[in-house]
């Protein structure tokens, strides 16, 4: 193996493909339109899960104890322009596989 070109999903769940079929993720009943559904955690999964529900007409509500984007942002530093640091995913769980 010369290099990794890519890396495997710890879970083989084809979510883009699901949310292309012709039902989508189903539908709410006109009658809970507008329902508050509790989200914890607003790292991309959680931010994820609020967007699709919105679609279905439901009114995500998000709680985060720390910053939004969980493991996913960038951190500038006081004192040192232009420098940011990428702080997020960067732990490969051992069912990760690279292909090259």
């Amino acid at each position: 193996m010369s290099g990794a070109s890519s890396f495997g999903p710890d879970f083989p769940f084809a979510f883009d493909s699901w949310l292309k079929h012709p039902s989508g993720l189903g539908e709410i009943p006109a009658e809970k339109h507008g329902a508050e559904v509790a989200i914890i955690g607003a790292g991309m999964a959680g931010l994820v899960a609020a967007h699709e529900l919105m679609k279905l007409g439901l009114k995500p509500v998000v709680y985060e104890s720390g910053q939004l984007g969980g493991r996913l942002r960038s951190q500038a530093f006081e004192g040192a322009a232009g420098i940011v640091a990428e702080l997020g995913a960067m732990r490969f769980p051992r069912t990760s596989s690279a292909s090259a």
